[in-house]
């Protein structure tokens, strides 16, 4: 199981623990915050794949080069009149 697995199933964990006891208990058994029991018992919908990281990548930014969608076409430089 890697790593990833094995940290959600913990979360799982730690939300099952909550529902029976309370989220202060089981951050206090856990040693994790308040806020994250929390969050990952708002997130939890009863599997441990729910309770994966996710990605922090932003999906744009507005200095961006290049737009998603769309290509960059090299085109060849004018062929001026020393070409023949």
């Amino acid at each position: 199981m890697n790593i990833i697995a094995q940290e959600a199933r913990k979360r799982q964990a730690v939300v099952k623990l909550s529902m029976r006891k309370g989220k202060s208990f089981a951050s206090r058994m856990y040693g994790v915050s308040l806020s994250s029991v929390k969050r990952w018992c708002k997130r939890y919908d009863g599997t441990w794949q729910s309770l994966k990281e996710k990605s922090h990548k932003p999906d744009s930014h507005p200095k961006r080069k290049i737009a998603q969608g769309t290509a960059v076409i090299m085109l060849p430089p004018p062929c001026a009149s020393f070409c023949s």
